[in-house]
């Protein structure tokens, strides 16, 4: 049984961190050390783990002694994890009790998978009991999840069978974070981009599934909690904005570095750095900031011509 992993990014989430840990160590897989990164909180999240530490061995704890987010958290964690894979859950979510028991058993039956992730369920802070479930089944996703990418390995589980990386930019697919398993051989030169504060997960993943073959298990086994500390909920608009652009320059970057990327999955960039531009520029028009609007409806224009982003331009002219 191969190690994993669990790395558990937290901040000011002392009380909710609890039933996250509970949540690991009720793993009927049982081959994992946990890795608790305190982002530098003020409350007494390190006195809870702590508590823990003194009746688990392998539970960590580690300090950013300056808070770096939730992206810098988890590369504390990978710096410092000696699994053969890597689980990422965040501190207010839950995992369903077989949930590394099934990715690992997915893993030992298929070794060229170097990702497997997850279906996931919903639930108000409110009542634990109540889960709402959700799928991916929304029409947006149906090419993704179709059998032109993927071949069934039995009634939950799936093997990707053709690059993803050009359908999953064009869908915006959220791949949950806390439902990942990932091996530790392909985060050698892959870390989270601490300068995002939104976005990060997709521009963290699709770097890894650059590298390898993916797996998918259709089933629940993440259980995330919706409050109103969500991390987007608490983003400026500004911040977001900043986020959009950021992952748009690392999306040409990585069209500019990346060798063996298709034309498909070049295009895909062009559109998906194209959509974010047009986005942003719609929100300055929203603002009636014009002249940043009409900056970013050009910019959209150059990456992929559309109809929209034109007729948005030329109406912008018409204001001015």
């Amino acid at each position: 049984m191969p190690k994993v992993s669990v790395i558990i990014p937290t901040y000011n989430r002392a009380q909710l961190l609890k039933e996250a840990i509970d949540s690991v160590l009720a793993q009927t897989y049982k081959n994992f050390e946990l890795i608790v990164v305190d982002d530098n909180s003020i409350d007494n999240t390190k006195d809870v783990v702590e508590g823990y530490i003194k009746n688990f061995q392998n539970i960590r704890y580690a300090l950013n002694r300056h808070k770096k987010g939730a992206g810098g958290a988890r590369n504390t964690g990978i710096e410092s994890a000696s699994g053969e894979w890597v689980a990422f859950l965040d501190s207010d979510d839950l995992w369903r009790e077989d949930k590394l028991r099934l990715q690992m058993d997915l893993a030992g039956q298929h070794d060229e998978i170097g990702l497997i992730f997850t279906n996931f369920s919903c639930f108000p802070i409110e009542n634990k009991q109540c889960f709402v479930f959700r799928t991916y089944e929304d029409k947006k996703y149906a090419k993704f999840f179709s059998k032109a990418y993927w071949d069934r390995a039995n009634l939950h589980t799936f093997i990707q069978k053709q690059p993803i990386f050009a359908e999953l930019l064009k869908t915006r697919l959220q791949i949950k974070t806390p439902s990942a398993v990932i091996k530790k051989a392909l985060l050698a030169d892959a870390r989270y981009d601490e300068d995002l504060r939104i976005n990060e997960d997709i521009d963290f993943f699709i770097r890894v599934i650059l590298k390898c073959r993916v797996g998918y298990i259709d089933l629940p086994l993440v259980k995330i909690r919706r409050h109103e500390e969500n991390i987007e909920s608490t983003v400026s608009e500004d911040a977001k904005r900043q986020s959009v652009l950021r992952f748009a320059e690392n999306l040409l970057q990585l069209k500019d570095t990346e060798k063996n990327l298709s034309g498909e999955e070049k295009k895909a960039i062009n559109y998906s750095v194209s959509r974010f531009y047009f986005d942003v520029g719609y929100g300055y028009r929203l603002k009636g900031d014009f002249a940043n609007a009409r900056k970013f409806f050009v910019l959209a224009l150059k990456q992929c011509f559309r109809v929209k982003y034109l007729l948005g331009f030329l109406k912008l002219v018409a204001c001015t």
